[in-house]
């Protein structure tokens, strides 16, 4: 995105490591309020790169002009950086990865290069290599070094986390009573649901193999708030017990695969019989004008018959209208032949129809399937906002449902705070957390809610603390609500809490976008 990458270009890695400004702030832990554990430990820039472990929270401080990268067990990469310039600032917030691209272009800034590019807003914002001054210099991106921006890209993948703040942040192991726990969705229940064959046998030898098992989801109706809608079946429930979930969603694509192949064969062989069924047809309109000649021509001859009164004519004329009858009877039969093999294949065209589109049918039901298994595959994200009163959910990029919750004392500043589940126990029914709290935006400038605006409910006159603690006490999630996110926690599943709105860079392809600043 940085005009001035081209000039700046990207040094040498021997030039880089020369270059290199250690950072004289010390990374100081957020007191986020009951941790279970310390805050996570700090990583030396140029110590080698480990295999990440769980999920990664990517933190950009601009203040510092650094980028840190956590897992479960603590700091896995630290680097200096280059953000926004002047009048180009890098926007504050919560973003996740959404588009990865080892080379890529500027479409804004002359096509400058953006090696290792990783965006988090569709507007224009990334993180990539280049070059770094010591101060910000971009035009909104992160800038990375060159080995930096290639080992953040074998660590991350699509959805990491990545919070932009003006402070330090450091992610802390964290515990509180309010966050959410694993549940197991049950066949049937009240907020879980089946599983049902849809495919059946097609007619015909074409009959659609029943080994591709393509089923459709039948919501169980579940006593809701009329806000939240029906939950997803579970698509993992008719598993074998022996089957991870990851299997049986390769399973799913593979049977939805499959489907699709037989659907466009099928499709083929619908337009082929259709195509036979069209040429009979003109073969058939082609007789009949045939016949029609036919008949005009022994009408003509009989007609000359009444006239003439020669001999010699007369004999002629009735050797013409013979000849001329039994060409018309020939003409006659085939038209009946004709139309009996036009008839016929207009039934093999109707029937080669049906298949085309009870095996569409198929392949739409089993694609949807195979998709809502991936999707089921990946971290549930989940954002509260006190400005609007609202809890949104999001998985695999896509809106999930949104729901009324209440918060206390509404008015007042609540923080952003984002909290990641790093393991998950489906037998203990326990999860793992991390906590981090966006730092830099003072209370004053957070938005009053719209309720309290509405209202005109005045803000407690003690200053409230910003904590992650103190946030999730004054969230209150109805137990429905925490059930539904229960059945779908995986590790990389997130809560976030804000005083500010979802932003509208959130949308098709995002996850949660949240701008604090």
């Amino acid at each position: 995105m940085n005009r001035d990458f081209l000039t700046n270009g990207i040094a040498p890695r021997a030039m880089l490591l020369k270059t290199i400004v250690m950072c004289s702030c010390a990374l100081a832990a957020i007191a986020l309020g009951a941790p279970a554990a310390g805050a996570m430990k700090p990583r030396a820039e140029n110590a080698p790169v480990v295999a990440p472990s769980g999920p990664l929270v990517a933190v950009v401080s601009l203040g510092a002009q650094r980028l840190s990268v956590y897992d479960k067990n603590g700091q896995v990469l630290t680097s200096r950086v280059s953000s926004g310039r002047a009048g180009y600032e890098t926007p504050q917030g919560v973003f996740a990865i959404i588009e990865r691209n080892r080379e890529h272009f500027s479409n804004l800034y002359d096509d400058a290069p953006m090696p290792n590019m990783q965006r988090i807003t569709w507007s224009g914002v990334a993180m990539h290599a280049g070059g770094l001054p010591g101060y910000p210099a971009s035009h909104g991106c992160i800038r990375l070094p060159l080995d930096v921006s290639d080992r953040l890209f074998e660590l991350t993948k699509l959805g990491t986390r990545v919070v932009v703040t003006d402070g330090i942040a450091v992610p802390v192991a964290f515990e509180h009573a309010r966050l959410f726990n694993v549940r197991s969705a049950e066949p049937g229940g009240s907020v879980g649901g089946s599983v049902a064959p849809m495919v059946k046998s097609l007619p015909g030898a074409m009959s659609l193999p029943m080994m591709l098992g393509a089923v459709v989801a039948t919501p169980v109706q579940a006593s809701v708030p009329a806000s939240l809608p029906p939950a997803a079946p579970d698509v993992f429930a008719d598993r074998p017990a022996d089957v991870s979930r990851a299997a049986w969603a390769t399973e799913l694509l593979g049977r939805a695969q499959k489907a699709d192949a037989f659907a466009r064969s099928a499709k083929a062989s619908a337009a082929t019989a259709q195509k036979q069924a069209d040429r009979a047809m003109q073969q058939v309109l082609a007789s009949e004008r045939a016949r029609s000649a036919h008949a005009a021509k022994v009408d003509a001859l009989e007609a000359a018959l009444q006239r003439s009164s020669n001999a010699k004519v007369v004999a002629r004329i009735e050797l013409a209208r013979t000849a001329a009858v039994a060409r018309l009877a020939q003409t006659l039969a085939e038209t009946d032949r004709l139309r009996a093999i036009q008839e016929q294949t207009r039934n093999d065209a109707n029937r080669m129809a049906a298949v085309a589109g009870q095996a569409a049918n198929a392949k739409a039901a089993s694609g949807a399937l195979a998709r809502e298994a991936g999707r089921r595959l990946k971290p549930v994200s989940v954002f509260v906002s006190r400005a609007t009163g609202r809890l949104y959910a999001r998985q695999g990029f896509e809106p999930l449902f949104d729901i009324e919750i209440t918060i206390d004392n509404p008015a007042a500043p609540i923080g952003t705070h984002v909290f990641t589940a790093l393991e998950t126990n489906v037998a203990e029914k326990s999860v793992h957390w991390s906590a981090v709290t966006a730092v830099g935006n003072p209370p004053s400038e957070v938005p009053v809610p719209r309720k309290s605006r509405a209202k005109n409910q005045p803000v407690e006159a003690s200053t409230p603390t910003l904590t992650a603690a103190a946030a999730l006490d004054r969230v209150g999630i109805p137990e429905v609500v925490r059930q539904r996110i229960g059945e779908m926690l995986i590790p990389g599943s997130s809560l976030i809490v804000s005083d500010h709105e979802i932003s509208s860079e959130t949308g098709k392809g995002t996850d949660f976008v949240i701008l604090t600043r």
